[in-house]
């Protein structure tokens, strides 16, 4: 059936994985409902069915590190509204993100309750959907892995409580932007092994909370470390090897006190 690798015996509720709640509607006997799927680490295979979306009070779907195939049924989330953490990555799910996926092409609709996405290490292509600019209150993004290219930080910037970011091992080309010092709560940054162009702007030292930024693997990216990083004040990891940055080092990333790990080599 459609949810073979789902049912068990017994009242749904019951099931491993399943968490249930009363609908919030004011009344102690309201109906339950699935809030939480989560079956991650099982071996599942099989393809996601798009019925999940009747879920609409799911807030956590978790299918993570198991074996399942196919493409992500674009109507996934049109019905899971309350929708807070997808998490789909490491299994084998394959095509091209639905233009669709993240909601109809209009700017009246937001996914916003959506936090967390997760599709990193799999086999998805192509470029990000435009539509994907709508989850405004992203928090964690997770898409390393995976064959995507075109632009990436059109998208990023749309995320202004985005806190962290991992897009590394794709093929995204584009140019580190200088509004890129929007991003004032993101405190992880991975963009390693990428067709980055250009330059790093000196805007990035507008991002105090940063703790680890990895950039290195980009051999397009080109120009000298800007000495604005050092106002990176809480930066633990500073990787930029395998670039072709120039120029000196500068002496003010002695500053950063919290330092512990930092890779310039091969550039």
């Amino acid at each position: 059936t459609t949810f073979s690798w789902l049912e068990e015996e017994g009242h749904v509720c019951e099931w491993s994985g399943i968490t249930c709640g009363r609908q919030d509607d004011g009344d102690d006997d309201g109906a339950l409902s699935i809030v939480r799927l989560e079956r991650p680490s099982l071996q599942l295979q099989g393809t996601i069915p798009p019925e999940l979306a009747w879920l609409s009070n799911l807030t956590v779907l978790n299918l993570e590190s198991n074996q399942l195939g196919g493409t992500l049924p674009a109507e996934l989330l049109h019905g899971l509204t309350n929708l807070q953490t997808l998490s789909v990555g490491f299994n084998q799910l394959e095509g091209t993100l639905p233009s669709n996926f993240f909601g109809p092409s209009s700017s009246s609709y937001s996914l916003s309750t959506l936090q967390h996405f997760n599709i990193r290490l799999n086999r998805f292509t192509g470029t990000l959907p435009e539509t994907m600019k709508q989850m405004k209150q992203l928090k964690t993004l997770y898409v390393d892995r995976n064959e995507f290219t075109g632009p990436f930080f059109n998208h990023l910037l749309h995320f202004l409580d985005i806190e962290e970011v991992d897009a590394g091992v794709n093929f995204f080309t584009d140019v580190i932007p200088s509004q890129i010092n929007r991003l004032t709560k993101l405190r992880s940054f991975e963009f390693q092994e990428n067709d980055v162009t250009g330059g790093i702007p000196t805007q990035i030292g507008a991002l105090t909370e940063l703790t680890y930024l990895d950039i290195s693997d980009n051999p397009y990216l080109s120009g000298t470390i800007p000495t604005e990083i050092a106002r990176c004040a809480n930066l633990k990891h500073l990787i930029m090897s395998s670039n072709s940055l120039n120029g000196p080092i500068p002496t003010n990333i002695g500053d950063l006190q919290n330092l512990v790990h930092m890779e310039l080599s091969k550039n």
